[in-house]
């Protein structure tokens, strides 16, 4: 679960992480294409947490978690109006 809120978080709120938290995610990223490995290792899930936890409790006020009311999945951005269930919340 945590790398679902974690994909949402750098694509989301690029901008709130720190310069060296940037540039591991795209060393990280530039790695597992050139390898073709996109296992995480324990390394990865544990920054992956710190990132989390720590934009989480910093911009708490910034950072807007966009559940879906139905399934309870994230939405894709912060002010979308439709979940990967298929389900439409324009009018709430």
């Amino acid at each position: 679960m945590s790398s679902k809120i974690f994909d949402y978080l750098i694509k989301n709120y690029w901008n709130l992480l720190e310069v060296l938290e940037q540039e591991y995610i795209i060393s990280k990223i530039k790695s597992q294409k050139k390898t073709n490995d996109f296992t995480l290792t324990e390394f990865d899930i544990k920054f992956e947490e710190k990132i989390i936890s720590r934009l989480l409790s910093t911009y708490n006020e910034i950072i807007y978690m966009n559940y879906c009311p139905v399934c309870g999945e994230l939405a894709r951005t912060p002010k979308a109006k439709s979940a990967i269930c298929g389900h439409i919340w324009h009018d709430i």
